[in-house]
């Protein structure tokens, strides 16, 4: 029997001058992989989006880190514990005293960057004389988190928005037809999905899926119109496979082709149009609404069902009502 996996022992995070730090902008996302014509393909997009999320920009967090923190602060307990809070409470709470200490230290570092570019500037002025005082650029997005494989239910996602925190950005990756000359379609967001897989495997992954996006998509569409979970938002990125060819100069100059895989040619735009512009969105929404009071101007779920039985109560009401003045009208002749 092999010898139980070691859990990751989770860094002590220096909380002490937390007021002196400046703010950081991070985005939390998380990416799940919808239909694929085949397991092989889903595997291979995979890994290839998986490798290319470089450890000093984006930041992963999975559910047996955020298990193994909550059990060792003492966070997660069996059964409903002391707080009488559920498991996916107190999974959520984990989580988010986890992303609150990953801030604290994005924040440490965007402060250690500051004070060295300050000391660059000092260091190039002559002796004597006092460099101006460095300017920090606060529309830029600090940091990225991948919320690896948490939430997956709709428990867990109103277990984490209860303590404040959220996925940022939903991404659903899923494999589109080429075209039958088996070039790409011209815009991947118009193009037709694959087909459902023979695959057994595929099929499996693909009910999962749909098992998760279900439940939270739910989640988002009855949890309270103030909840932070209402501002998840939700993208579908297509995938095709097929090589791109790219135009681009050379050394000399001259005009020449590059060949990209489906995959690498996927990463590439997913990173450029997906992870970095939806992200950069996301902070700037958030720079608004502090700026701004956010009024909802559509009825919540549950008030918009109340409306519609409220209107087929008064049609059936009207037609009741027709019928009794027929019959008066029948009694009276």
């Amino acid at each position: 029997m092999p010898p139980k996996a070691q859990a990751k022992k989770t860094e002590e995070v220096d909380l002490s001058d937390i007021a002196a730090l400046p703010k950081a902008h991070v985005c939390l996302f998380q990416v799940a992989f919808g239909r694929f014509k085949d397991s092989a393909s889903r595997a291979k997009v995979h890994e290839a989006l998986t490798k290319s999320f470089t450890e000093e920009r984006v930041k992963p967090l999975t559910r047996q880190e955020i298990i193994d923190y909550g059990k060792s602060k003492g966070i997660i307990e069996d059964g409903e514990g002391t707080k009488g809070l559920t498991q996916e409470q107190m999974l959520g709470q984990a989580a988010a005293d986890r992303l609150f200490e990953m801030i604290v230290q994005v924040r440490g570092a965007k402060k250690a960057k500051q004070i060295k570019q300050q000391e660059e500037a000092d260091a190039a002025v002559p002796e004597g004389s006092t460099a101006p005082k460095v300017e920090t650029d606060n529309d830029i997005l600090d940091q990225l988190i991948y919320m690896v494989d948490y939430p997956s239910t709709k428990e867990e996602a109103y277990g984490l928005s209860m303590f404040g925190k959220n996925i940022n950005c939903y991404y659903e990756v899923y494999q589109v037809q080429e075209n039958p000359d088996g070039t790409a379609p011209g815009d991947l967001k118009e193009a037709s999905q694959v087909n459902p897989s023979e695959d057994e495997s595929e099929q499996e992954a693909y009910a999962k899926f749909e098992k998760q996006h279900k439940s939270i998509i739910e989640a988002i569409s009855n949890c309270a119109p103030d909840a932070p979970l209402r501002n998840m938002a939700h993208f579908r990125v297509p995938y095709c496979d097929v090589e791109e060819v790219e135009l681009k100069m050379n050394e000399e100059g001259e005009q020449a082709t590059n060949v990209l895989s489906a995959e690498q040619s996927f990463v590439k735009t997913f990173l450029q149009d997906y992870l970095e512009l939806y992200g950069a969105f996301q902070m700037n929404f958030e720079k608004f609404t502090e700026k701004i009071q956010i009024h909802q101007l559509m009825p919540d779920k549950l008030v918009m069902d109340e409306i519609r039985r409220l209107r087929s109560a008064h049609d059936q009401f009207k037609m009741w009502e027709a019928d009794q003045w027929a019959t008066h009208d029948e009694l009276k002749n």
